[in-house]
């Protein structure tokens, strides 16, 4: 016969050795309606209090990859949008936790996933970053997509207790611009020139 006994949160907080951190290890007494009882021994299975929100330490670079890059702007060549979130290199509960990159745009109130969450590995943490690479087309499927909208950005970090931070609307921003000029009209100051002449060159 299997005995389920639940416990909340406030159950474990009451208890005298509760302290963050702390390892919490489990035992059981079985006493029968004659009053015998069975001391059980220590689980295996035990329980680490961790209460600490990852800290929000931002998003430090969004950089288009691919062909032509300009730092602030997504135009037509590029492919993906990098998204490096900063972590911290003290708190090593991220390790196996989570991130996800959100985005809106500047007339859109509500934060949006973009791309899939990151499991941050070791190498991430000793980095101090996870990079998260969007693919452009997830970006023009939110409301409000259009060329000349500047792009918003935070990051939701989950350790691997479960503890969540929902960063602050970051710093850095891009500014959307995939329409290409039309044409270009170059003129010349003059039309013949020697070794000695300066020529200035116009682009229209």
């Amino acid at each position: 016969t299997t005995v389920t006994i639940s416990m909340d949160a406030t159950d474990i907080e009451n208890h005298s050795s509760w302290a963050e951190d702390a390892v919490i290890t489990i035992s059981a007494t079985v006493t029968d309606r004659a009053g015998n009882f069975t001391e059980g021994g220590v689980s295996t299975a035990s329980l680490t209090i961790d209460e600490i929100l990852p800290a929000d330490l931002g998003i430090s670079q969004v950089i288009g990859v691919d062909s032509i890059i300009v730092p602030g702007y997504m135009n037509s060549t590029n492919q993906f949008m990098s998204v490096s979130t900063t972590l911290s290199l003290a708190d090593n509960t991220m390790l196996n936790g989570k991130v996800q990159v959100q985005a809106r745009f500047e007339s859109v109130v509500p934060f949006t996933n973009i791309g899939v969450s990151q499991n941050v590995s070791s190498g991430d943490i000793a980095d101090g970053y996870i990079r998260t690479d969007i693919d452009t087309s997830i970006i023009w499927t939110l409301p409000s997509a259009a060329t000349g909208e500047i792009l918003y950005y935070r990051s939701l970090l989950t350790d691997i207790a479960g503890n969540e931070t929902s960063q602050g609307v970051s710093s850095v921003t891009t500014m959307i611009d995939n329409v290409p000029h039309d044409n270009a009209v170059m003129t010349y100051s003059v039309l013949t020139a020697n070794q000695n002449d300066t020529v200035t060159v116009t682009a229209t």
